[in-house]
């Protein structure tokens, strides 16, 4: 029922033509519509703005980014961290102690014990 499009593959000289102005970047521009011309000669400059934003974005990114091999090299010694461990849990001791003779306190003051 109405097709409008060749099955054939084709290519007129016109068509081959019209793809081939339509792909070339160097072409010379076509006035628009409105007869005003497209400012082409600006693309270089939009992309080397582009460009900049993406570089400086890039480079803060980079500067963001905590690198996990190298921290872990730099860490601490086994023997270091296993003192760390003794000492914290030491801490942990210490302060349920207190917590537990708060809450006797707490209960003789009550007159629950």
């Amino acid at each position: 029922m109405g097709c409008c499009y060749s099955s054939g593959n084709e290519d007129s000289d016109q068509d081959r033509e019209e793809r081939k102005l339509l792909l070339d970047p160097s072409s010379p521009p076509i006035k628009a519509l409105n007869g005003a011309e497209p400012n082409y000669p600006s693309l270089p400059s939009a992309r080397t703005d582009e460009q900049a934003l993406l570089s400086s974005i890039l480079a803060k990114t980079a500067g963001n980014i905590i690198d996990v091999c190298a921290a872990d090299s730099q860490g601490t010694e086994q023997h270091e961290g296993v003192d760390r461990a003794r000492q914290y849990s030491m801490y942990l001791s210490e302060k349920k102690k207190k917590i537990f003779l708060l809450r006797a306190y707490i209960d003789v003051g009550l007159g629950l014990l």
